[in-house]
């Protein structure tokens, strides 16, 4: 988790609340948390990063979810 960026760690925080979710549900709720908006391209390739680690799967067309579910239950109960 040390080497992921900031909005990395958000996008994670965010996916391991929802569960599996549509990416514009995700970029919803990430924008949320950080109190501002976040450009599409931006977005995506920290979404992308976050696959390329293997943290996140896509699951579906557009769909994500945490692959570690034992971390996204870190992340729900202690935050980041």
């Amino acid at each position: 988790m040390s080497r992921l960026g900031k909005y990395e760690l958000v996008i994670y925080r965010a996916l391991a609340t929802l569960g599996k979710a549509r990416w514009v549900d995700i970029k919803r709720l990430t924008e949320y948390l950080i109190g501002h908006s976040i450009d599409d391209k931006t977005f995506s390739t920290s979404l992308k990063t976050l696959v390329n680690m293997y943290m996140i799967r896509e699951v579906g067309r557009g769909i994500y979810e945490v692959i570690d579910e034992y971390m996204a239950k870190l992340v729900r109960e202690y935050g980041v």
